[in-house]
């Protein structure tokens, strides 16, 4: 029988602990969804050896990163048996951007990765990013340049082949966003496709695509609110407290008029100690 927790129940018993007078200095269990089966969870141990063995690459005191002390999510994104683990990390060649990787488990193959591209790129003044799903289930990503300075737009989170992940060694391409290459996986983007070939910013020309196709920026608009309605959970966001001026809903135009979502996801402290309760 499969039991559904979530935050709700791990706050009632946290304050049922504090009521009777226990301490409670221990880290949060965060906002956050995960399934188990018979309360039987192999994928436990596995994403739990996973973010030990990356837990340099998940935490930074630099909050610019928009990182903290970790960005971590388990829940079904691709409607697997067993739940996704997704996170944020900072590569180890290069640390002035942050990618996103899902890792998928089955008792077959254990736990391997299924995704895996930049998400963020502080060099040059950075940008901004929102992973969610829509009440379909549909994961997706909304991502900008630099915020809204160079192109901006929304794509979807598909799992990757092997022979793509294995052409990831460059940790400075952005290969998911590379809208020539993957325009299936495109929803929509806004570019400036004269990037090279500029005198003034004035003379720059806004182009707003769809799979490859040019559409007008009435289109561009309807659609972007069109999605950004159909958002049901927000997994991960850029914004932090310590740097609102540049965080998503401080920067970015389209976010500026909605009501901020909170991001589910667990700090590394917050997912080891939940997982650890699994094994």
């Amino acid at each position: 029988m499969r039991k559904l927790y979530t935050i709700a129940i791990m706050l009632i018993l946290v304050f049922a602990l504090a009521a009777c007078g226990g301490d409670n200095d221990g880290p949060g269990l965060g906002n956050f969804t995960a399934y188990v089966e018979n309360d039987d969870a192999p994928w436990a141990e596995a994403y739990l050896d996973i973010l030990t063995e990356k837990s340099a690459l998940l935490t930074s005191d630099e909050s610019y990163m928009f990182l903290d002390d970790g960005k971590i999510v388990v829940t079904e994104v691709f409607g697997n048996e067993a739940p996704e683990l997704l996170y944020i990390y900072i590569p180890e060649d290069n640390p002035y951007c942050s990618r996103l990787m899902i890792m998928s488990y089955s008792d077959a193959t254990g736990a391997v990765p299924v995704f895996d591209s930049i998400i963020n790129v502080m060099a040059g003044g950075g940008g901004n990013y929102c992973v969610f799903l829509t009440r379909g289930g549909k994961l997706i990503t909304y991502f900008s340049m630099y915020g809204e300075f160079s192109y901006f737009g929304f794509w979807s989170i598909e799992p990757m082949s092997s022979g793509e992940l294995a052409d990831l060694y460059d940790p400075y391409n952005i290969s998911f966003f590379d809208y020539e290459n993957r325009t299936n996986a495109l929803l929509f983007y806004n570019s400036y496709p004269d990037y090279d070939n500029f005198d003034e910013f004035d003379d720059w020309v806004l182009s707003y695509m769809i799979d490859g196709a040019e559409i007008s920026e009435d289109e561009f608009y309807e659609r972007a609110a069109e999605i950004m309605g159909d958002i049901d959970r927000v997994l991960f966001h850029s914004t932090i407290t310590d740097v609102d001026e540049y965080g998503l809903y401080e920067r970015d135009d389209l976010w500026k008029v909605i009501t901020p979502f909170t991001a589910e996801s667990m700090t590394y402290k917050e997912a080891v100690s939940w997982l650890e309760t699994l094994v």
